[in-house]
């Protein structure tokens, strides 16, 4: 920057390279692509690994089961616990009432655990992804619906009742045919966990895959019904 006494004012010199736009060079990411594709090929993607990746949501699930079973056992054996008159004089418990009390604190206490004891991780994951699927199709199923309304508003094309008609059979068909997948795959893993030839390693390689085709099916309805007309 240079001062001009005659002038008065400061004059600026602005290099003529600074906006000038430097040639894109694409960076070499062939060493990642690589190890991208071996993970393709090894099948150890996380979308290959759908039974996997829900083992610590449902180990989590268990644990506040267990811990609900615990919790409703102290809770009952500190009501039986208590000495009637102790509870007749600071909680107007009667005898029958206390014992009916501990009762439900105990059946409480073996529904958690047994909660706890039924939950499955190929169970959950099949059943992960069908709400997945459904939540999916339905918000499709109202932007279509939404499009329907617009043109019978607008009264330019066709017989929107009719499409209307024709849409929600469509959404149904593909809700039943997400049950129908849903209860084939649920009878599959069940089929693997009974197997006792089996060790825990084969039968985790089967879930995983039995849960990644049934996403693939699970995704390819929605993409239909999306497509659909």
């Amino acid at each position: 920057m240079t001062f001009s006494p005659m002038q008065g004012q400061n004059t600026a010199q602005i290099s003529k390279y600074l906006f000038t736009k430097t040639p894109y060079s694409r960076r070499d990411y062939t060493e990642l692509e690589i190890f991208r594709q071996q993970i393709e090929l090894d099948q150890q993607g996380l979308h290959h690994q759908p039974y996997t990746l829900n083992k610590s949501g449902v180990k989590v699930y268990k644990t506040i089961f267990y811990g609900f079973a615990f919790v409703f056992v102290l809770l009952g054996l500190f009501v039986s616990a208590t000495s009637s008159t102790f509870t007749y004089a600071f909680f107007n418990f009667s005898i029958v009432l206390k014992t009916f009390i501990t009762l439900i604190c105990f059946l409480l206490a073996l529904a958690s655990l047994i909660m706890g004891m039924t939950i499955r991780t190929e169970r959950e994951a099949v059943m992960h992804y069908t709400r997945i699927a459904k939540t999916n199709l339905s918000k499709l199923y109202a932007r279509k619906k939404l499009k329907l309304g617009l043109k019978r508003f607008l009264a330019f094309f066709g017989h929107p009742e009719q499409e209307t008609i024709v849409l929600k059979q469509m959404y149904h068909d593909a809700s039943d045919k997400i049950n129908e997948r849903k209860e084939e795959v649920l009878h599959l893993v069940d089929r693997i966990n009974s197997t006792s030839t089996m060790d825990i390693q084969k039968k985790e390689t089967l879930y995983n895959q039995a849960i990644a085709e049934f996403n693939d099916k699970l995704t390819l309805l929605v993409h239909t019904f999306k497509h659909s007309s």
